[in-house]
């Protein structure tokens, strides 16, 4: 919330315009918004879901964050996301390195993804917060990535720095309970679902 209206103070930008223009734009994430869906996007935006024993729920269409939109608020289609992560990952290609530095210098963004403070680790696997990223260490990979929700929706994404390999995982679909445990069985899921992919699918990439 602060960095965004610092953004918005220093460049004379509302803060979606200044990502759109300085983000967006460069790495081709034409369909990238923020809250409410563009009319021309409209039919191309998925509903998300309450799930319950009563069955499946619509979640409200559009969420409108407010002064919370740097807080989240971001709404990007799988492949714009493929686009915004490899720019996380980088690339040897000159020109494509160039627009990348564009954006962020390389060496700026590395800074990024270095440790900063424990945020969960455990007797096998350590975690950090990076700035703005989680930083990990889990199954023999040291890996890069961050999540979210919101109204319904879920994603993640991770990638090995090492090896340049990344993933990205979207839901649109979220369960609602009364249980006190449910947060803590949803977290468990998905560490779960990070564990497995970070086992059996970047190791046969490699």
């Amino acid at each position: 919330l602060f960095l965004g209206l610092i953004i918005e103070r220093l460049s004379g930008d509302d803060y979606e315009v200044y990502v759109d223009k300085n983000i967006f734009r460069p790495l081709d994430m034409r369909r990238a918004y923020f809250d409410a869906t563009p009319y021309h996007l409209l039919a191309d935006r998925s509903a998300s879901y309450w799930l319950s024993k009563e069955g499946p729920k619509p979640a409200r269409f559009d969420v409108d964050t407010g002064i919370t939109v740097s807080n989240g608020g971001l709404n990007a289609p799988l492949p714009d996301m493929a686009n915004y992560l490899a720019f996380l990952i980088g690339s040897a290609d000159p020109e494509r390195r160039a627009t990348y530095d564009g954006v962020l210098q390389r060496a700026s963004l590395e800074e990024m993804f270095q440790p900063q403070l424990d945020a969960g680790s455990s007797d096998t696997d350590k975690v950090s917060m990076g700035l703005a990223f989680f930083v990990e260490d889990r199954e023999g990979l040291h890996v890069v990535g961050h999540s979210g929700s919101q109204n319904a929706f879920i994603s993640h994404f991770y990638f090995v720095p090492a090896t340049r390999l990344g993933y990205l995982v979207a839901f649109n679909s979220e369960w609602i309970t009364d249980k006190p445990d449910q947060p803590e069985r949803v977290r468990q899921l998905d560490a779960a679902l990070r564990t497995r992919l970070l086992k059996e699918v970047f190791p046969v990439l490699v």
